[in-house]
């Protein structure tokens, strides 16, 4: 399928048409109106011309940001992000989860117990849980419930929260 530039004259009388380039999508109604081309939509790749729609999604472990010509031109998703298939931009690993390495598709892992992972961690360690909170490793930081505490970090689970004494 072709892709119909706005027409111009090349001499008096005569029009061209181009088909879209690699890298691009044709959008336009058949007819006497004019359609243009398209960067390739984000998350996916165009690599032949004349296209009217991508040739496929990005691939998983990497993202395509938009008008990506190829497979192999996408970019290959960071540390501490992961990319599925079809990922426009790179998702970053929630608190509590670890991606490590590049080009992953799915998080690496829950980070280790007593520590904490904020988003877009790369390592299972973490930063030690703080004070006044426990941290079982797959999420944020817990506080300990009413009439407890934690006069330390790095507490993995609640049953670690000691009581208030009495009277405070």
């Amino acid at each position: 399928r072709k892709c119909f530039f706005p027409r111009f004259s090349l001499s008096a009388g005569t029009q061209a048409e181009i088909e879209c380039p690699i890298g691009t999508v044709g959008v336009g109604s058949k007819g006497p109106h004019v359609s243009a081309c398209l960067a390739c939509p984000p998350g996916s790749y165009c690599d032949r011309m004349g296209s009217a729609v991508p040739t496929d999604s990005c691939p998983p472990g990497k993202f395509c940001g938009g008008g990506v010509a190829s497979a192999n031109a996408a970019t290959a998703c960071p540390e501490g992000f992961y990319c599925p298939e079809g990922s426009a931009v790179p998702f970053a690993c929630k608190a509590g989860q670890y991606c490590q390495g590049t080009s992953l598709v799915e998080p690496s892992g829950p980070c280790q117990p007593n520590t904490h992972c904020p988003a877009g961690t790369s390592e299972p360690e973490g930063i030690a849980c703080p004070r006044g909170s426990y941290c079982p490793g797959d999420t944020d930081p817990l506080p300990c419930p009413p009439g407890t505490y934690s006069d330390v970090e790095g507490i993995a689970s609640v049953d670690q929260c000691k009581r208030c004494p009495s009277g405070s």
